[in-house]
């Protein structure tokens, strides 16, 4: 199963990096490995918590999404449209709602019950 970057704020394989091959592209909004700088000693690999970060073994390398330049592929590909590319106040606000959702459907469900102990 792909696991995607999240280009967390504050990045865990950004701050464990021990060369500092990783670093965030404000411009782009996204987490970067400059691969000249990169010794593939695979500490990023070991923090990510999402698993987001990958070692090729054959390149010597570390892999991460890079968000194909502000056009992920894999958005663009998929027939059923189950990948979307949002801006991550967009998610934010989402989640929210969905949680504001939650709490007023427990409290509801919480006063009927209420009603019918009483």
């Amino acid at each position: 199963m792909p696991v995607s970057c999240q280009q967390c704020q504050d990045a865990p394989c950004l701050n464990a990096c021990p060369v500092n091959a990783i670093s965030r592209n404000e411009e782009l909004n996204r987490v970067e490995v400059d691969y000249d700088v990169c010794i593939g000693c695979r500490t990023c690999v070991s923090v990510c918590p999402f698993g987001a970060m990958n070692y090729n073994a054959i390149d010597g390398e570390v892999a991460k999404c890079d968000l194909c330049d502000g056009d992920p592929q894999c958005v663009r590909f998929c027939d059923v449209n189950a990948i979307e590319f949002v801006d991550s106040g967009d998610v934010s606000i989402e989640k929210k709602r969905e949680a504001a959702f939650r709490l007023s459907t427990v409290k509801k469900q919480a006063a009927l019950l209420e009603e019918h102990i009483a």
